[in-house]
């Protein structure tokens, strides 16, 4: 059984004057059950790391959960959930066409023509 005191209240002594050496006792006594969560805390959490190297037993996986982005349905007037089809990214990265430019043969041509010519120049 710890007699160290608990809070300030039990440093006080029978004259009702604080006793310093009381509150340094207070003091170790918080330090060392301060340092006794963190021990099993740090202990907790390589439990949980070993089980999840074991194979994830134990461990809990987050579950997803439904998006809750409204949209305005313009023929009902009210909202309802959007669906991920109805976004803008997915309209602009999903369904459009890729927006590359088409180079001609006569542009490879002339490019490859270009190249030749200089290492001729060169050589």
């Amino acid at each position: 059984m710890d007699t160290r005191p608990v809070s300030l209240l039990g440093c006080y002594t029978s004259d009702n004057e604080l006793d310093v050496r009381l509150v340094q006792l207070m003091h170790d006594r918080q330090d060392d059950e301060a340092e006794a969560q963190r021990e099993e805390e740090a202990r907790e959490s390589l439990e949980a790391a070993r089980r999840a190297a074991d194979g994830g037993a134990g461990v809990p996986k987050r579950k997803r959960t439904r998006s809750n982005i409204m949209k305005l349905n313009e023929e009902t007037g009210e909202y309802e959930t959007m669906r991920p089809e109805d976004s803008i990214w997915y309209k602009l990265y999903v369904e459009s066409e890729p927006r590359t430019p088409s180079v001609s043969d006569r542009t490879i041509s002339l490019l490859l023509f270009y190249l030749m010519m200089s290492i001729n120049y060169y050589v």
